[in-house]
C-alpha cells in the first residue's frame, strides 16, 4: 500500500537471496569514541559494503593554523583507511572543513547528500546538564539527520 517501506530491499535470483551493498558513514577523530564507532562499523559492515570515514576540522583563519588542522585530518583519515584494508573493508576517507553550521549540521549534510544508510560516531558520554550547555553532536545527529544513525557508547 502507500504507507510500505521504501527500503532497499533484497534481490532475489532463482531461489537465491542478493543483498544490496550499503553505504555508512562515520564521524572520525583523535578520539577513543571515534574508533569505537570504527570497531563497531566494521564488526557490522560486510567487504562489498562502503565505509565513508569523514573528518570535520575548524574553519580557522591563521595560514598556519589551517595548515596544522589539514595535516591532522589527513593523517588521522590515512590511519582509519589503513585499518580498513586490514578488515577487508572498503574506506573512503573524506576530509570536511566546517561550515558556518556545527559539526553536527556538516556530517548531516554528507551523510544525506551520499543517501546513506547509516550514520556511526561515538559519544563523549556527556552529562544532561553538559549537553544542555555544550550541545552533543551525536544528540544532534540523532535528532536531526534523515538516515538510521548508531550512536556508540564508549
Amino acid at each position: 500500500g502507500s504507507g510500505a517501506c521504501r527500503c532497499a530491499r533484497p534481490l532475489r535470483r532463482r531461489g537465491l537471496l542478493f543483498e544490496m551493498s550499503k553505504n555508512y558513514v562515520v564521524a572520525i577523530d583523535t578520539s577513543t569514541y571515534a574508533e569505537k564507532a570504527f570497531e563497531y562499523a566494521v564488526a557490522h559492515s560486510r567487504p562489498e559494503d562502503t565505509i565513508y570515514l569523514v573528518n570535520v576540522r575548524s574553519n580557522h583563519t591563521e595560514a598556519d593554523q589551517i595548515e596544522l588542522s589539514k595535516d591532522r585530518a589527513i593523517a588521522t583519515l590515512a590511519r582509519y583507511e589503513a585499518l580498513c584494508k586490514t578488515q577487508s573493508r572498503n574506506c573512503k576517507g573524506v576530509p570536511l572543513v566546517r561550515s558556518k553550521g556545527t559539526t553536527g549540521q556538516d556530517i548531516c549534510n554528507f551523510a544525506e547528500s551520499l543517501k546513506i544508510d547509516s550514520l556511526i560516531l561515538g559519544t563523549r558520554g556527556l552529562s544532561q546538564f553538559k549537553k544542555m550547555l555544550m550541545g552533543s553532536i551525536s544528540q544532534y545527529c540523532v535528532t536531526s539527520c534523515n538516515c538510521n544513525v548508531t550512536v556508540v557508547k564508549s
